[in-house]
């Protein structure tokens, strides 16, 4: 994957998530956790992926964005994501454009 967004705000191991950029991907670590990741250096150097961050805005704006979905009846289909076949299906479509316009979510206790 190019790109990773991680919402998790539990303490966790992020190198499972790393190892499936490609090469110069990113992840964008959304959720605050507050304990270190526990990076290899190798990582960076060998695939030089990139770790990067982004405040969400609080509770207060969250709701306010979910009272605003739920105004105006918009509603996202998402897939859920449970074992590598569907994960490698699921490259593929990303690859080709994503003409479903699904939002895909990786559970990965099962993938891994």
């Amino acid at each position: 994957m190019d790109l990773i967004l991680s919402t998790i705000s539990a303490t966790h191991e992020v190198m499972p998530y790393l190892n499936l950029l490609k090469i110069k991907g990113t992840l964008v670590v959304l959720g605050a956790v507050v304990t270190p990741f526990k990076v290899s250096s190798l990582k960076f150097i060998t695939d030089q992926i990139k770790i990067t961050g982004s405040a969400v805005g609080g509770m207060k704006a969250a709701q306010e964005c979910i009272d605003f979905i739920a105004e105006n009846k918009l509603l996202m289909e998402t897939k859920l994501i449970t074992n590598l076949d569907e994960l490698e299906g699921v490259e593929t479509e990303l690859v080709k454009g994503n003409s479903t316009g699904l939002r895909y979510v990786l559970d990965m206790d099962q993938i891994l």
